[in-house]
């Protein structure tokens, strides 16, 4: 029998002492906004402002990979300073990258950086936090009990994944909104509403102008289109339908396969000394935890052939 694989929760422990080989070594730069990873040697410590936060970073050398993607980051110790050389752009080795990737749907715990009081500097989805050790924990394991394939495990792939669009276009609805100060007279003429397959039949949504929803099909659009253009002046455009995108859940033993490469990069990770898994909890990923998961995240089905498919504008099928 195949050994049961095992989920962990629990967070990253970065080391940004560990420096790894660039295949390309990045430019000196004197900006103080830094957008993507960044090497530091500095004699001194260095301050830092990320996502509005004040951090304090230890001196020495550095690699901070791009963990805070939706915090801006920037450089308050003066860049003149001789002490204090910062490269961008630095392009790791394909080995690091890889291990480095395997982290970002992690808290990042990272202690070279420190904020004014005395908390762990954490980023969670590319934003910077500041959490006492107590909350650390809280927030890791509020949803011990109840797996979040959308955010605790998205590194787990669990769909395979096509795209999908209804080639017959007779089989497209459109949903709209159409503007007019004379939308009450188009929502009660029947000239104009006898080319929609539904509308806001008894209220005005409060826009400026006024608007209504409305649901045509294909066919409809032409003369729908001159009638509101002749009568009320009113324009419309026909969305252009766009992918969907469909959802399948893979079968156990390909997750389970997924489980096992994914470790295998962060105990790879853990080997280099780039960073440590810190395991708070361990869920065993057994068959029946699969069926619960089938159950709560069952994908979507590719829409039949001669089925009518919904289009809204910015957005896709449905």
């Amino acid at each position: 029998m195949a050994e049961v694989p095992v989920l962990k929760y629990g967070y990253i422990k970065y080391n940004t002492r560990h420096i790894p080989q660039f295949m390309k070594e990045g430019e000196l730069t004197s900006e103080s906004y830094i957008h993507g990873p960044f090497y530091i040697k500095s004699e001194i410590p260095v301050n830092l402002n990320i996502g509005g936060i004040k951090f304090v970073l230890e001196s020495g050398e550095h690699y901070i990979p791009k963990y805070h993607t939706f915090s801006e980051l920037y450089i308050k110790t003066d860049l003149s300073n001789p002490n204090i050389k910062v490269y961008k752009d630095c392009v790791e080795t394909v080995e690091h990258f890889r291990c480095v990737n395997q982290t970002f749907n992690y808290t990042i715990c990272i202690d070279s950086i420190h904020s004014d009081v005395d908390t762990h500097t954490v980023f969670i989805n590319g934003m910077s936090y500041t959490l006492s050790h107590d909350k650390l924990i809280s927030h890791i394991l509020r949803n011990s009990n109840d797996i979040d394939m959308g955010e605790d495990f998205l590194w787990l792939r669990i769909y395979d994944v096509e795209t999908f669009i209804q080639k017959d276009k007779n089989k497209y609805m459109y949903f709209d909104y159409i503007y007019s100060c004379d939308i009450a007279k188009v929502q009660k003429d029947t000239e104009v509403t006898q080319y929609f397959v539904n509308w806001d039949k008894d209220f005005i949504r409060l826009s400026f102008p006024p608007c209504i929803a409305i649901v045509y099909t294909e066919e409809n659009y032409e003369p729908l289109k001159n009638i509101l253009k002749e009568k009320y002046n009113i324009s419309i455009t026909k969305i252009k339908p766009t992918k969907t995108t469909v959802r399948t859940i893979k079968s156990y033993e390909d997750i389970c396969a997924n489980i096992a490469e994914h470790y295998n990069v962060l105990d790879e990770g853990f080997r280099r000394n780039i960073y440590e898994l810190v395991t708070l909890k361990e869920i065993p990923f057994t068959r029946d935890l699969y069926e619960k998961l089938k159950e709560k995240y069952p994908g979507n089905k590719k829409l039949p052939e001669d089925e009518f498919v919904l289009i809204e504008r910015n957005s896709t099928i449905k």
